[in-house]
């Protein structure tokens, strides 16, 4: 009857648009056919072909949108690691950073999309190394330690975020934190020369500018075999001075390092200027 011979008009049609590549509309025929022959198993065969040409084209969402309404057809999990593995790569060319992470990691074991994630991660790092923001750089780039000698310039930056966080903390007398970065910089002996060289900079630098106090917490963070005895008695007699001009908390700084090294009568002098410390406090509370 007339009915049934439009159903089959509109099956071959369908099939003519899939053998033409149109498959957006041969899937809205099949559809539209239920039950009709065999167009309930031609929908995911289409789904298929339509998928690979979106990969082929790199529309990479829709790609993975169509495999993912196939589950286990044909070759479809390979190809969603593909499409995903692909779709990545795009996105690391074009500075997507974040979203190409969220891709590898959806394939993180497949081909090198480990090795690629840590690329991605490397890159955000750079950016905020560029910002000259070495904190948080420096915890971007503490996450890829396994793997920064095999990025380009990885290591290079590392220690250059150490030491920048480190001469901060120093500078705002969070001590302890602050050497804790100098310790780890001075323990890599590619690098020790260099940044004992910048440090020592820095340090004179700020004796120049009469802050000794400033100095002497950098000259705690050099290292261990960094030796000049007349530099530590400039800042035994410049401490002095300093504490008699009653710059108590000045002169506490530069004890601090005297003592650590066990300077003439420095522990003495550390202990008593820290005692009135303790004096003065009490007394304004």
């Amino acid at each position: 009857d007339v009915s049934e011979r439009i159903t089959s008009v509109y099956y071959t049609m369908a099939n003519s648009y899939v053998e033409h590549g149109n498959y957006s509309e041969a899937l809205k025929i099949y559809q539209d056919l239920g039950n009709y022959k065999d167009s309930a198993e031609r929908i995911p065969a289409t789904k298929y072909l339509m998928a690979n040409a979106a990969m082929e084209s790199h529309d990479y969402e829709t790609a993975y949108g169509l495999y993912s309404e196939l589950s286990d057809y044909k070759d479809v999990p390979d190809r969603m690691n593909e499409c995903s593995y692909q779709y990545a790569g795009l996105l690391l060319e074009q500075g997507k950073y974040q979203e190409a992470i969220d891709q590898y990691k959806k394939v993180y074991h497949y081909k090198d999309s480990a090795q690629l994630q840590d690329v991605a991660k490397f890159n955000i790092a750079k950016k905020l190394f560029e910002e000259k923001n070495y904190e948080e750089c420096y915890a971007s780039l503490d996450g890829l330690k396994k793997s920064l000698k095999d990025l380009d310039g990885g290591m290079d930056m590392y220690m250059e975020c150490c030491y920048q966080v480190g001469l901060y903390y120093l500078k705002i007398g969070d001590t302890e934190e602050g050497l804790g970065y100098f310790r780890f910089i001075f323990n890599n002996e590619d690098y020790k020369e260099h940044y004992t060289d910048l440090l020592e900079k820095e340090m004179y630098d700020k004796i120049a500018e009469d802050k000794w106090d400033k100095a002497a917490l950098m000259r705690m963070a050099l290292p261990d075999d960094y030796q000049d005895p007349a530099l530590d008695e400039e800042f035994y007699i410049t401490g002095k001075r300093i504490y008699h001009a009653f710059h108590q908390w000045t002169a506490s700084n530069i004890f601090e390092y005297l003592a650590s090294i066990d300077y003439k009568d420095s522990r003495t002098w550390l202990r008593r200027i820290r005692q009135e410390q303790d004096e003065m406090e009490q007394r304004v509370s």
